[in-house]
């Protein structure tokens, strides 16, 4: 995320709401993806479904549960958002792929 806007020239504070973006929205979605390795299909997703508990890797909803997993990649998800509030300029394709990563089914 940090890439296009130093490219584009963007000043600090600019670089810093792109950088704390990509951060939340990257925790966002491996939550979602953790989530997803339990609820979704092999055929679904493309991979195998379940290599995380079968490997017992410490996971959102191995720790949390798949509810509270939710929940905290909905709040990174609006945590995220709230960051683009202070870019100038459209950042609606970025709002729309913050919905996609935490709502997508595969």
């Amino acid at each position: 995320m940090l890439i296009p806007a130093v490219l584009s020239g963007a000043d600090r504070k600019t670089e810093k709401n792109f950088e704390a973006f990509g951060d939340k929205i990257g925790l966002a979605f491996q939550v979602a993806d953790d989530i997803l390795d339990i609820t979704s299909s092999s055929q679904k997703l493309g991979k195998t479904a379940g290599k995380d508990i079968k490997k017992r890797k410490s996971t959102y909803p191995a720790i949390y549960g798949i509810e509270k997993s939710r929940q905290i990649a909905g709040k990174l998800m609006l945590e995220a958002k709230r960051i683009l509030c202070k870019i100038k300029g459209d950042t609606g394709a970025l709002r729309r792929m913050a919905e996609y990563v935490v709502f997508r089914e595969n």
